[in-house]
């Protein structure tokens, strides 16, 4: 039986059948050497870029950049590590970091705001234990309190 080559459209010379032969057909030693040596320049291309032309910057970004959002994490954060360390000079010190003086402050109002909007039992206890060590605890927060 004749094979057809469709792509030619003529009667195909090769009696191969299909799965057998080369996979790769006819390619050449010649094309493999080339197609690494191009993927060897990429590599040292983007390496160079990445290392000479746009190196990383690392930037200490401090917590009063924070979008909103994160302030609020911030803040939480600070609560769930003041459980752990009962260390209140240090919370004070990364709460001066977010908003300065007003950092008790701001405890206060984001576990009330907490509370309002339903935020899990453990997270609102964190938050009452940090607003009563810095003594800015409301009565509303007593019910989370120990």
């Amino acid at each position: 039986m004749t094979q057809y080559d469709y792509k030619h459209n003529r009667p195909s010379n090769s009696a191969r059948l299909p799965g057998q032969g080369s996979p790769l057909g006819s390619v050449s030693v010649t094309g493999i050497g080339n197609l690494l040596a191009g993927l060897l320049v990429g590599v040292l291309a983007a390496l160079y870029f990445a290392w000479r032309v746009m190196p990383l910057q690392i930037v200490d970004n401090q917590p009063r950049s924070l979008a909103p959002a994160f302030r609020e994490d911030f803040v939480l954060l600070v609560a769930e590590t003041f459980a752990i360390e009962q260390d209140v000079e240090r919370a004070r010190t990364r709460l001066a970091s977010l908003a300065g003086a007003k950092g008790a402050a701001v405890v206060a109002q984001q576990a009330e705001k907490m509370m309002v909007t339903g935020a899990g039992s453990n997270d609102l206890k964190f938050m009452a234990q940090l607003a009563a060590a810095l003594g800015v605890a409301t009565p509303a927060m007593q019910n989370y309190l120990p």
